[in-house]
């Protein structure tokens, strides 16, 4: 199938269920730097956690702030270091 669809918000959702299955089984701890498992992604990746990730509290700014809203952009394929590169444009 070559279908999209867009799960904004929920992935958020996905995402969190999948981290802490992961912790639960050993093959990550939620105070891992973001730096161990992605080396470079962030500038600050050394000091922000899983955790953080997790809990909305990593001090990265809202990418989707930045968007504007308009039906074309919002249905566009975001590639994840375009998305990582507008939250840390921001302090």
């Amino acid at each position: 199938m070559n279908g999209r669809f867009r799960i904004a918000s929920v992935t958020k959702t996905f995402t969190a269920t999948v981290l802490l299955q992961l912790a639960g089984e050993g093959r990550l701890a939620l105070d891992d730097t973001v730096s161990r498992y992605l080396p470079g992604l962030l500038p600050d990746g050394d000091r922000i956690t899983v955790r953080m990730l997790l809990r909305h509290s990593s001090g990265l700014d809202n990418y989707s702030d930045d968007l504007t809203g308009d039906p074309v952009e919002l249905q566009r394929h975001w590639d994840p270091q375009d998305l990582v590169a507008m939250a840390t444009a921001h302090p």
